[in-house]
């Protein structure tokens, strides 16, 4: 995977966006945000088109450069359902999809940190190498790291800023994503959950909120922290 390559797909994903939503009330709602702010696409559903394990989506999570607007959008909402999230921004549920919308600087590491927003910020602010993208909605391009690419080629888990709010839910996701789809566990990767681990950490309160159900026992937290 080139440069080239990552170019090459950009038509292609925001076209895939618009069979992925699957419904002209959704599409509406996404350019309607794009109307009144800069809206960037975040997260797994990008991982997931250039790995090609792409099952299927629930979730989208969508980055706006502010949220000046988002009054303006939830006045504009019919059958979905809204609630607010961690992130200062709002949750949105509809039919088989979720949508996390939150304003870039109320990110974690660039509000903390009194970073100015933009996206080339945001993706040295993710933790996981093949987070480390975002797609512009607007422009159709890709905004992205040089360690997105060494993912690709690799298939290799690694750390692009090791400080993060939720490490419980970092180490889960590590061992979720080796096993799911078989990345391997850079050594970078791997000092940094042995390093944070805590078997006092509740991990059964993590997962029930990221999952929605326990996926992994204590035990078995414990066996992944050993064997890497």
């Amino acid at each position: 995977m080139t440069d080239k390559d990552i170019r090459n797909q950009e038509r292609s994903f925001k076209r895939l966006l618009e069979l992925v939503l699957g419904d002209e009330e959704l599409w509406e709602l996404l350019n309607f945000v794009a109307k009144y702010n800069q809206v960037f696409i975040f997260s797994g559903v990008i991982r997931d088109f250039f790995t090609g394990m792409f099952s299927g989506v629930r979730d989208i999570d969508v980055v706006l450069q502010n949220t000046n607007h988002l009054d303006l959008l939830l006045s504009n909402l019919k059958n979905v359902e809204v609630r607010k999230n961690n992130l200062g921004g709002i949750k949105l549920k509809y039919k088989h999809l979720s949508f996390d919308i939150w304003g870039m600087g109320e990110t974690w590491n660039i509000k903390r940190n009194n970073l100015k927003a933009n996206p080339y910020i945001l993706i040295n602010t993710v933790f996981f190498n093949f987070s480390a993208i975002v797609f512009d909605f607007q422009k159709e391009k890709f905004i992205y790291r040089k360690e997105f690419l060494d993912f690709l080629n690799t298939q290799e888990m690694n750390i692009i800023c090791p400080d993060n709010p939720n490490e419980p839910l970092c180490i889960i996701n590590t061992l979720y994503y080796r096993q799911k789809y078989g990345f391997a566990i850079s050594s970078d990767l791997s000092k940094w959950v042995k390093k944070r681990y805590n078997p006092a950490m509740n991990f059964f309160e993590v997962q029930q909120s990221h999952f929605g159900l326990v996926l992994y026992s204590d035990m078995e937290i414990e066996k992944f922290i050993k064997s890497i």
